[in-house]
């Protein structure tokens, strides 16, 4: 469940800390020095302030521990192992390393799914209320930011591996690896929440996790807001023309499938919003999420149903989730994470 994080240290650490680490680079703030992993595939970032005893530790810690080129995910004993092996790493004892405070943090899986991502990814078209028109055409990731609250990010976790691949041998073995995967129907698609700082934790019921030892005491708790998170995606599919639709959402539904409103969800939305009257400020604001909700229920109702949906998504959510149970035996409430992929808890 985590990738990125930042922990910050207070704690008065010596060259005998730094051993495993490169060489320390002096800049302006402080000194940057940088931990391998054992196969020196991806490294942490470790910044000693200057004139100070604060220290942050930064990266990519599931990188770090499984490689770079991995499709695993922490579960609740591995994200444990990991930071062992970080504290052993920094000549560190285990406690305080434990209590070292978390300032950003990357929430996320690699979600299984049954069809392509370059055929999900450019249809993710609404995360909450955001609507994102700048990366729509880009068929390997999708980026969501609510400023500096948290980002939203999907993206071909394949594609991602073997951009990373700078040995041209390495790249095609995994290349064919991944083909004989997608034949078989195994895509992976990466869906990560960024948490910015201790205000975003909060914000999203998560104000009680601060510190390392705090994330693996409420592991679970992190599961609840990655399918909460998950139920506000909106993916766009054309409609269905259907004989229990009203006059008005018939003529809504043709709108809906108008030549370029998928490429050009932004644009047409606020097109359609642009219709909307009131009186009043009040009344145009509730005229305009009436309307915005209106359009949503149609995709989610009358959307085709051969095509990928926010429903499927949330499926495949929810096998994944069975699998990491079954497979991973991370001890999951199942029920009640289902319910949340549907929002309804």
């Amino acid at each position: 469940m985590i990738d990125y994080i930042k922990i910050t240290l207070q704690t008065e650490l010596t060259e005998n800390n730094f051993i495993n680490c490169t060489k320390a680079i002096p800049k302006k703030y402080g000194f940057y020095r940088f931990l391998k992993n054992e196969k020196k595939s991806h490294s942490l970032m470790v910044v000693q302030k200057k004139n100070s005893t604060k220290v942050t530790i930064s990266g990519s810690l599931r990188k770090w521990y499984f490689g770079k080129s991995s499709l695993l995910d922490f579960t609740k004993e591995s994200f444990r192992k990991a930071i062992n092996k970080l504290a052993k790493s920094l000549n560190m004892d285990l406690d305080d390393l434990s209590q070292g405070k978390i300032t950003q943090c990357e929430i996320g899986l690699n979600v299984r799914t049954r069809i392509s991502c370059e055929k999900i990814i450019p249809n993710i078209v609404e995360y909450g209320r955001l609507i994102n028109p700048n990366n729509y055409r880009n068929l390997d990731e999708t980026t969501y930011q609510k400023g500096y609250d948290k980002k939203f990010i999907a993206y071909d976790k394949c594609k991602e591996i073997l951009n990373g691949c700078h040995s041209f041998k390495k790249r095609i073995r995994k290349k064919n690896a991944f083909e004989t995967l997608a034949d078989k129907g195994y895509h992976f698609l990466r869906i990560e929440i960024r948490l910015f700082d201790k205000k975003s934790f909060a914000n999203h019921k998560l104000g009680h996790i601060t510190c390392l030892s705090d994330l693996y005491n409420n592991w679970y708790d992190l599961y609840e807001f990655f399918t909460s998170q998950i139920s506000k995606l909106t993916i766009y599919r054309p409609i269905a023309i259907s004989e229990k639709m009203s006059k008005k959402e018939l003529q809504l539904a043709e709108f809906l499938n108008g030549e370029d409103f998928s490429s050009d969800y932004n644009a047409k939305i606020t097109e359609l919003l642009s219709q909307c009257k009131s009186q009043t400020a009040k009344g145009l604001s509730s005229a305009k999420t009436r309307m915005h909700n209106k359009i949503k229920r149609m995709i989610f109702q009358y959307g085709r149903k051969e095509e990928y949906s926010s429903i499927q998504l949330r499926v495949d959510v929810a096998l994944h989730l069975i699998r990491i149970c079954k497979y991973k035996e991370e001890n999951l409430a199942l029920p009640y994470l289902i319910r949340n992929l549907w929002g309804a808890n």
